[in-house]
């Protein structure tokens, strides 16, 4: 049997070690991060890095900013960019360049005031004060503006977010009453009367008159094996699939804006 613990128990999951210990055996993952840092080891690749991981930017900008040349940082742009460290897009005669992010997780700030913790979550309300939702959109542009479904579904998409729900349970609700509508998925969308305590942390149970109780299967801190778990991670077509090949355990905006109107089609055959 193979060894999972620790030599020192700290309170960490077998699971989580576990995963842990099986990244860790991946030798050419941690090659091609050395290979990174080896293309980052120019100071000015450094700052034009730094600079397009808070900003999206065309060349002559990015030069005037670091006080460089144009086709110094072009130089350095194709470097980066040949590294998979940067994404571009064309807009006319623009090309806008921003560091490539890969998966990353879309997150919503809420207003802390005294006693957060302790609101229903129909009072937690959103915070708007900083620019988070144009950088959301932009985000989620970058990543879909090539896929075939991104135009037909982000006017209304973008609408939601724009509207700017008062409440982190409005925003939520919309959202999931959006993706469901888009999909083609049909199910009957009621709120519980009453908070419902978690009865696992590890295996959905029965909840009574509510039925199956899912929230505890996706867990920040714990390793995201659901879909592999259950045998349901089937591949379908992302657009991004030639740089990073599929990419499982992503949103259902990934599966819409890739598959559109097959979307539930997939669902079904899963």
């Amino acid at each position: 049997m193979e060894h999972t613990g620790l030599p020192h128990d700290h309170g960490e999951e077998q699971n989580h070690t576990a995963a842990m210990r099986e990244l860790l055996r991946d030798e050419g993952h941690f090659q091609r991060i050395a290979d990174i840092f080896r293309q980052l080891g120019d100071p000015s690749r450094i700052r034009i890095f730094w600079l397009l991981c808070h900003c999206e930017e065309c060349v002559v900008n990015i030069a005037d900013m670091v006080e460089m040349s144009s086709p110094a940082v072009s130089h350095h742009l194709r470097v980066l960019k040949d590294s998979g460290l940067l994404d571009s897009r064309r807009d006319g005669r623009e090309v806008y360049y921003r560091a490539a992010d890969g998966p990353q997780s879309l997150n919503f700030p809420i207003i802390h005031e005294s006693g957060t913790h302790e609101l229903p979550i129909t009072e937690i309300k959103v915070d708007y004060s900083t620019p988070w939702l144009i950088r959301t959109e932009r985000a989620i542009a970058s990543a879909y503006e090539s896929s075939a479904y991104f135009e037909y579904y982000k006017d209304e998409l973008f609408g939601i977010l724009d509207s700017q729900p008062e409440t982190l349970f409005d925003l939520d609700l919309q959202l999931i009453r959006f993706f469901l509508r888009k999909t083609g998925v049909s199910v009957d969308l009621r709120m519980t009367d009453e908070y419902v305590p978690v009865r696992s942390r590890e295996i959905p149970l029965d909840s009574g008159r509510y039925g199956m109780d899912y929230r505890e299967l996706i867990h920040p801190k714990r390793p995201d094996n659901i879909l592999k778990d259950l045998n349901l991670e089937k591949p379908y077509f992302q657009v991004f699939a030639p740089k990073y090949g599929f990419v499982p355990n992503l949103s259902i905006m990934d599966l819409l804006f890739n598959e559109g109107p097959d979307s539930i089609s997939y669902l079904k055959n899963l």
